[in-house]
């Protein structure tokens, strides 16, 4: 498992991209979870600004099919912070 891209939205958003392999939980007590579709399977984390101790895990989302598949880009703009 890894992390191969982040940015962070004007507001204080951050989004993280990268790959993991059979399955990987994202945040505190192991949640919220995916599973790949495959081989390596791709993902975006979102981490909302506004926990009471930093960033807290809002969702996180699988990308990627059959294949090998990652995320090695982000990029977040005015119409992309939601």
């Amino acid at each position: 498992d890894h992390a191969g891209a982040g940015a962070v939205a004007a507001d204080g958003t951050v989004y993280v991209g990268g790959g993991f392999y059979q399955a990987a939980a994202f945040g505190p007590s192991g949640g919220p979870g995916l599973t790949t579709a495959g081989a390596d399977d791709g993902f975006v984390w979102r981490l909302d600004k506004d926990g009471p101790t930093g960033p807290t895990p809002a969702w996180a989302r699988k990308v990627g099919g059959l294949g090998s598949d990652n995320v090695d880009g982000l990029a977040v703009g005015p119409d992309l912070a939601n």
